[in-house]
């Protein structure tokens, strides 16, 4: 008999130790809200890039959301019309709990988890400037072009909110440069391409312990870094060659000597009203010796996009981009998103980016005006940005050393010194991947592709 209870007691133990075993190589999160009468999908976004979406019904106002990964992932929860209830980082072993009202999500509190509790408290905290921003972008969408004060007013209080935001980031990294929630905080709110040189410092800036282990968040953060850093304003266009609706080849050299507008498209998703009356009016003001419009539709379906042109004709030059966003011309562009629009001057370099409606033509329309020949901004070597010095006395830091040069579009360039005379020697572009800055003191790293 003893043996046959010592044999019971050591099975049990075995199958509680297996079942802890399993429990750490999940995640468990659950969720009691208030008012909660439909159906929810938990959006599962996991660090290899793959998503998993659970449909939940809830009783009496609890359901459960259970999920395993190998690392951190990005847990949406949102109503039936996409929007989003709350959001988690989650990970194995992670038993959370959620307890609010449905209608109030800043409020909504999250237990037993440090990381998502100091982040609902920066939400909450913010919460006036984070409602007001979604306001706005709402508004923002649903005003039309011929709106044109409006839209200029909701423009300007969106940047004036993302400046807010951007400053509040900015302190709490100050204080937090080796903490991972800094690095959230950097993909939820800086991913800006109006900010794009603040994103880039700061995560720079971040210490390796911010950064590690969190490939969700980090991997967003690279690509954003790595896309919108190119083809910005001030870049020189890249020479491309794609087919035209005639099936014979269109080549930018065509836009030389020209004012350009580069418009990037879908025909699964179709094009605005607005933009193709602008497309049109543009053909139509300004004749093609002095403006070239471009249609670039990306779409591997040539006959889809040959029959849409058929329907729906836009004047100006069609032309298709069969690889799409992997493509070397969506790389060297900086498009991750459709429409894009693009503004060319003479001399080929990019001088705007995404204006539409009455703002394009009006660009259009002053750049032709102007007789005098574009001129590329000349690089100083010691003038800096407001944001740069600002920033580089909130951290402490150098952004360069003695022996490099960084200037205002981002290069970089080696400064050989000699005893007779000092000049910059260039780098290729494609030599030095980005500056990692120095704390005055330590030692300054330039990492290399």
């Amino acid at each position: 008999m003893n043996m046959k209870k010592w044999s019971f007691v050591l099975w049990c133990v075995i199958i509680l130790f297996a079942s802890c075993s399993q429990n750490r190589r999940n995640y468990v999160v659950d969720v009691e809200l208030k008012g909660l009468d439909k159906a929810v999908f938990a959006i599962h976004r996991m660090y290899d890039g793959k998503i998993r979406i659970d449909t939940l019904f809830a009783n009496n106002n609890f359901f459960r959301i259970n999920g395993n990964s190998d690392s951190l992932v990005l847990l949406n929860v949102t109503d039936v019309h996409g929007s989003r209830l709350f959001s988690l980082y989650v990970q194995n072993g992670d038993r959370i709990r959620i307890d609010g009202s449905i209608d109030d999500w800043y409020n909504i509190k999250v237990s037993d988890s440090p990381l998502n509790e100091e982040l609902q408290k920066f939400r909450k905290e913010f919460r006036p400037l984070l409602e007001k921003k979604i306001k706005v972008q709402n508004e923002r969408i649903y005003t039309t072009a011929e709106k044109v004060n409006r839209i200029r007013q909701l423009d300007f209080l969106a940047d004036s909110i993302q400046s807010e935001i951007k400053k509040e980031i900015i302190r709490y990294i100050g204080n937090n440069r080796g903490n991972v929630i800094s690095t959230i905080l950097l993909r939820e709110y800086l991913l800006d391409e109006k900010i794009y040189d603040t994103t880039d410092s700061l995560y720079a800036l971040l210490k390796p312990q911010a950064k590690i282990n969190i490939p969700v968040v980090t991997n967003d953060i690279k690509y954003f870094l790595q896309s919108v850093g190119k083809g910005r304003i001030g870049d020189k266009a890249i020479d491309f060659f794609l087919n035209d609706e005639s099936d014979d080849i269109f080549n930018s050299m065509y836009l030389e000597g020209k004012t350009a507008v580069l418009h990037f498209w879908s025909p699964r998703t179709g094009i605005s009203y607005t933009d193709r009356r602008t497309i049109n009016q543009l053909n139509e003001f300004f004749n093609d010796t002095v403006l070239a419009v471009v249609n670039i539709a990306f779409e591997t379906d040539t006959a889809l996009w040959k029959n849409f042109l058929r329907k729906t004709p836009l004047d100006g030059y069609n032309a298709i981009q069969p690889q799409e966003f992997a493509s070397d011309l969506a790389s060297a562009y900086g498009i991750r998103y459709l429409p894009v629009t693009i503004v060319l001057n003479k001399q080929g370099y990019i001088v705007d980016r995404n204006i539409q409606g009455i703002f394009l033509i009006d660009k259009i329309k002053n750049m032709i005006e102007d007789k005098t020949p574009y001129i590329v901004p000349v690089k100083s070597v010691n003038k800096e940005t407001k944001e740069s010095e600002w920033l580089k006395n909130y951290f402490n830091v150098s952004f360069v050393p003695d022996n490099f040069v960084r200037f205002e579009d981002g290069s970089i360039q080696q400064k050989f010194v000699d005893p007779e005379t000092s000049y910059l020697l260039p780098l290729k572009s494609d030599f030095v991947c980005k500056t990692s800055f120095m704390e005055r003191g330590k030692h300054y790293v330039v990492k290399s592709k």
